[in-house]
């Protein structure tokens, strides 16, 4: 007589196709490359940057809505699914405010800089985001993160460098572009502090809804002419909004749970590469040797610096 629940003691269970990580990784990489052509979207855009950012959430945040309402509560014990408390629906308010703020200085710096430069200097973000925690909160951190800060620092300098040299460029966007990075890590740092106590769907979607909520204001105050008015415009709002950031990050903020710390890290790494090739294969950018070096040593001091020690506190590749 033979054990009929032997069999199924043996066979380890199945792991969905979409949550492998090699399928993970392949749809990291398309979230990424998806992500990382904002800023072609954004510099082939004839309306207003900061009009532009607007439609960008506009057009996603009802998506992300949608999404948000569909899902199932997940049985997690530790996660509710919504805030409840006046301080938490604040932390999303800067949440969604901190993120409005780096986009509208991201765009607007596109303006006067490369599309290399922006992409590369806003990738400084988990950097930064690092920083504020060991000066703020007192998060440890090891040598590999200085080392690496080191190097991005030089990077940055070659890149000032080589677009005060360049007629091409400002050092104003360069500057933009700069504090779009320290604003969009005020963004990583509220979401990893509501990740704590609520479900991620509902997170992003509320800090979507704030975030458009405060690019209502900024599109209101500005003056501008907020609606596209011809088909190409309203061709560039709805493939940023779709592209970039309904695909991009959505693949992206799925992927990241089920890979390790350091393949995630990848959509990083990944976005300002994909992006300065678009920029030289369809915009004719050109990118010199010193912004050439100057990005690798951003890009290495990026990977060395994702080794330090509360990395799992804070996941930079969460975006909207």
């Amino acid at each position: 007589m033979h054990d009929a629940h032997h069999p199924q003691s043996d066979n380890p269970p199945s792991v969905p196709l979409l949550q492998q990580p090699g399928i993970a990784f392949c749809l990291l990489l398309i979230g990424s490359c998806a992500a990382g052509s904002a800023a072609l979207f954004a510099r082939v855009s004839p309306m207003d940057p900061v009009i532009t950012t607007f439609w960008r959430f506009a057009i996603a945040t009802p998506f992300l809505t949608l999404v948000m309402l569909a899902l199932p509560p997940k049985p997690d014990k530790l996660s509710a699914k919504y805030p409840t408390a006046a301080k938490d629906w604040l932390l999303v308010l800067f949440t969604g405010a901190s993120f409005a703020v780096s986009q509208m200085l991201w765009f607007l710096g596109l303006e006067y800089t490369s599309v290399a430069n922006a992409t590369l200097l806003l990738s400084l973000t988990p950097l930064i985001a690092a920083l504020i925690l060991w000066l703020v909160f007192r998060e440890v951190i090891g040598r590999r993160f200085w080392f690496g800060m080191l190097l991005a620092i030089s990077g940055m300098a070659g890149l000032t460098y080589a677009s005060t040299a360049s007629p091409d460029n400002s050092l104003h966007g360069d500057i933009l572009c700069v504090f779009a990075a320290i604003a969009l890590s005020g963004y990583f740092i509220g979401l990893s502090r509501l990740r704590r106590r609520f479900q991620a769907m509902p997170v992003i979607a509320l800090s979507a809804i704030a975030c458009t909520l405060v690019m209502l204001v900024s599109v209101s105050l500005r003056g501008a002419r907020i609606l596209p008015e011809t088909l190409f415009e309203w061709e560039v709002v709805i493939g940023l909004a779709v592209t970039s950031q309904v695909v991009g990050h959505g693949l992206m903020t799925y992927a990241v749970a089920y890979l390790p710390g350091r393949l995630a890290a990848a959509s990083v790494l990944i976005q300002p590469i994909w992006a300065t090739m678009l920029a030289w294969a369809l915009l004719d950018e050109a990118v010199s040797l010193v912004a050439l070096i100057s990005g690798a040593l951003i890009l290495c001091g990026i990977y060395l610096s994702g080794d330090r020690a509360p990395r799992k506190r804070l996941n930079p590749k969460v975006t909207l």
